[in-house]
């Protein structure tokens, strides 16, 4: 693993410890984002997508149906989870959920 350049290679690298996916695309292809993917929430749902995700593309989340009960905030920088402000080193994203609860 610690040979790994790639989050691709990584993630092959990590599937042995897995047993339940035969190989990484099989445990891609589980959580592949179709169009309908949320068509039915029914709870406020808020994601957080950047162009630059290695791991989840951008247009994944392009191609999804509409519903009004999901908001999709798309930022140019975060990588896949890397949605931070570096002075103070602090996740900003936690703001905006505890305003939407409150």
């Amino acid at each position: 693993m610690l040979n790994a350049r790639t989050c691709m290679e990584l993630t092959e690298a990590l599937m042995p410890y897995f047993p339940d996916f035969p190989s990484y695309r099989d445990y891609f292809n589980l959580y592949t984002l179709k169009s309908d993917f949320f068509a039915d929430l029914r709870i406020p749902v808020k994601i957080f997508i950047a162009k630059d995700d290695p791991v989840i593309p951008r247009e994944d989340f392009d191609a999804l149906d509409n519903n009004h009960y999901l908001s999709i905030l798309r930022l140019k920088y975060g990588g896949h989870c890397g949605f931070i402000d570096l002075f103070p080193m602090h996740c900003w994203y936690n703001k905006i959920i505890t305003d939407d609860i409150i």
